[in-house]
């Protein structure tokens, strides 16, 4: 009787343990609503929303964004949010992001590529590098994002 009930436990536990993987990362939609907004000469605001996805079975927050921006190849500025975002399964999500950029660390490549366009919306590859911590179930859990696509930016 012992040793019936000392493998049930073990099958329980090793079920358990089977079922509970890693949380996936969110998936990238898409990037969209760019707007340069308030563009003066030391610093310009840059508005973007990020259309995220949630592979995951379980319902997650996402507790932390840590991306570094960039376009055409050129760091533009990061940005932080340590807001916590309601995660439904399956579904959609949005991140509503605002980057305050500093003109003068953009450079020279990108601002004179930007100063050339003004007049009309220009695409330029965006790239998103950085992390997310997301919590599921209470355990934070920080996943690395790259992600890279050619969007149009309005001015």
């Amino acid at each position: 009787m012992n040793k019936i009930l000392l493998f049930f436990i073990l099958g329980i536990h090793i079920l358990t343990f089977w079922s509970c993987k890693k949380p996936s990362a969110p998936e990238f939609r898409e990037m969209k609503n760019i707007k340069f907004q308030n563009i003066g000469f030391d610093k310009t605001n840059l508005s973007l929303d990020v259309i995220m996805f949630n592979p995951n079975n379980i319902s997650v927050n996402l507790k932390k964004t840590n991306l570094q921006i960039f376009i055409d190849g050129v760091p533009i500025g990061k940005t932080m949010q340590n807001n916590s975002i309601s995660v439904p399964k399956k579904n959609d999500f949005t991140i509503p992001l605002t980057l305050e950029l500093n003109n003068k660390q953009i450079g020279q490549q990108l601002l004179k590529k930007s100063l050339s366009i003004f007049q009309k919306n220009q695409k330029m590859k965006i790239r998103m590098l950085g992390e997310v911590v997301i919590s599921a179930k209470g355990i934070p859990i920080t996943l690395p994002i790259d992600h890279e696509e050619i969007k149009e930016i309005k001015f």
